[in-house]
């Protein structure tokens, strides 16, 4: 059950439509072993625990609307209780800029019994910064854009851009991406007199422009170019960047913008 994270007021909940689940819990049960124990965090009406009923399981929520599913705050469960090996699906709250997914994520990880969390998740979570949730032993084993009108909100279809991922911690450090700097070029302060600023968030994220003056500093990055022009700025206007890997606003982070100006300022 969705409740948060979606612009929408309290009373709303967001259930995953029932249409998208089969596809995913076929990609997940390779992963369990037959005394393994299945938990969904955030069970709404039991979409995704009644095609799984034949496993050991068990599910929680904190207003729960289907049969079988304990009334419990998810992050107050004491996962160290339980003696099996555990893997955990379902679709857990977001919350504002994914805060509650996090936390369940790191609730979740806290436990070293835990092997495999399979779940519906924003599609900031593609990008590094959001993945680093995932302690290091963690692998992200599966991948897919989720389809539109993945939700169920009071009945209807909503459409929410998110991904299913299969996480499976293998007990070995996962490749990290390496932290890029920047090639001739750097980032300084709107007082620094910049050669351009960079839109960072909104609809017009990933514009450069050489006017500073009405420049935000709180939706813009401003940089100095070792060797300014105007080749540079048509270079760069050819970038395409990936805008839809958020479920709130349009956002380029920093390290994106990094890898993808180094691309024209390497030697």
């Amino acid at each position: 059950m969705q409740t948060t994270g979606k612009n929408r007021n309290t009373i709303d909940k967001f259930y995953t439509n029932p249409s998208i689940v089969d596809k995913y819990i076929e990609k997940f049960k390779p992963y369990l072993g037959n005394n393994d124990l299945i938990i969904e965090p955030s069970a709404g009406s039991g979409v995704w625990t009644s095609p799984l009923h034949m496993y050991n399981l068990i599910a929680f929520d904190i207003q729960p609307e289907g049969e079988g599913i304990q009334q419990m705050n998810f992050l107050d469960v004491d996962l160290w209780a339980f003696q099996s090996n555990l893997h955990f699906i379902g679709n857990p709250p977001f919350g504002r800029q994914s805060s509650l997914a996090r936390k369940f994520i790191k609730h979740i990880t806290s436990c070293d019994r835990t092997k495999t969390i399979a779940f519906i998740l924003p599609k900031s979570f593609k990008k590094d910064s959001y993945q680093k949730t995932f302690p290091a032993n963690y692998h992200l084993e599966y991948q897919d854009d989720v389809g539109k009108d993945a939700f169920l909100a009071n009945g209807k279809p909503y459409d929410v851009p998110c991904i299913f991922q299969i996480w499976v911690n293998k007990g070995y450090a996962r490749e990290m991406p390496e932290k890029l700097e920047p090639i001739g070029f750097k980032f300084v302060k709107k007082g620094e007199n910049p050669d351009y600023s960079l839109r960072r968030v909104g609809v017009y994220a990933g514009v450069i422009s050489k006017d500073i003056e009405d420049k935000s500093e709180q939706s813009h990055y401003f940089i100095k170019v070792e060797k300014k022009s105007d080749l540079f700025v048509v270079k760069y206007q050819n970038i395409i960047w990936e805008l839809n890997n958020t479920v709130g606003p349009n956002s380029i982070s920093k390290q994106e913008f990094i890898r993808e100006i180094n691309k024209l300022t390497s030697p």
